[in-house]
């Protein structure tokens, strides 16, 4: 008798602790269902095209001071301005940097970076859904450094600003009124100092910086 009551209580230790054990898995699977699966980022999507995430070691930040009286703003970093993290100080900075200093200007007073935040082997042109995902980290920057002339260097630069799909040679050296998010500025487009070896862009590329500087005095005097 006393046999059989202590197989029916071990039989019955051994039903709490299957029991137990269920409840606690029935509890574990509740728990991870009420979870949030956690997933690889997608990429990003404009339009329904889709645009990979900026990785941080591809990235060229934003230089100079802030705040700043002009802002120089490009297209994208190529492989110097990657390698030294600035916009302009590849050839075409220096390039763009004679132009300045010929106008009594000293470029590296005055805020820079570029339309497309990130640097792509091969020094690849701009797509306009990797312009539009760096739009507002742009905005806020120019915004934050409260600019009064923005100078729009080269094509992209000039329709990011202008929101127009006249090309440069129709627009460059004219001072243009902006609004940047809620921050007015007078934009004035020149032409991109690559193209320094077309004399006669040299030339106006070298002229639309005068006027940069002939605004700017008449904005700040």
């Amino acid at each position: 008798m006393q046999c059989a009551l202590a197989v029916r209580e071990q039989l019955s230790g051994q039903a709490r602790v299957t029991d137990h054990k269920n409840l606690t898995n029935q509890r574990d699977r509740a728990y991870h269902l009420d979870m949030p699966e956690r997933r690889e980022p997608k990429p990003r999507t404009n339009d329904g095209i889709k645009v990979p995430p900026l990785s941080a070691d591809s990235i060229v930040g934003a230089c100079g001071p802030v705040p700043s009286h002009v802002y120089v703003l490009g297209e994208r970093a190529g492989r110097e301005e990657h390698k030294r993290g600035c916009p302009f100080v590849g050839d075409a900075g220096t390039t763009l940097r004679a132009w300045f200093d010929r106008a009594d200007l000293n470029l590296d007073n005055f805020r820079r970076w570029n339309v497309c935040i990130d640097y792509k082997e091969g020094n690849k042109k701009p797509l306009v859904r990797e312009i539009e995902r760096d739009r507002l980290a742009v905005e806020t920057d120019i915004i934050h450094c409260q600019p009064k002339v923005i100078v729009a260097v080269g094509g992209y630069a000039m329709r990011w600003c202008l929101k127009t799909r006249s090309p440069v040679s129709k627009v460059h050296g004219d001072p243009v009124d902006v609004q940047i998010g809620g921050h007015k500025a007078v934009c004035v487009p020149i032409y991109h100092p690559s193209t320094y070896g077309r004399i006669e862009r040299e030339e106006r590329g070298k002229a639309d910086v005068l006027v940069v500087a002939r605004v700017l005095r008449s904005l700040t005097d």
